[in-house]
């Protein structure tokens, strides 16, 4: 049976859920901008973790030089040509 006054109640229960959808989507979009920062700084920590390495490779290889010991693969003195 309609009723103005069920209408109103419908309408009212209407805007609220329209509410409740706008604030799940900017939750959601929220969620989404954290989540693509995360990934950034990720990438950024693996690509620390990357120079950390080579500079620690580095620092051995200077360290064995300067201590005149044989770095892999190269001779500890030239040779002439």
């Amino acid at each position: 049976m309609w009723s103005p006054v069920n209408e109103g109640t419908q309408d009212s229960k209407d805007d609220e859920a329209g509410e409740e959808d706008t604030d799940g989507v900017e939750a959601l979009t929220a969620l989404r901008m954290e989540h693509d920062a995360l990934l950034e700084q990720q990438t950024r920590w693996e690509d620390l973790r990357c120079a950390t390495e080579t500079l620690d490779h580095l620092s051995a290889l200077i360290t064995r030089f300067q201590a005149n010991e044989p770095v892999e693969g190269a001779p500890l003195h030239p040779q002439p040509q």
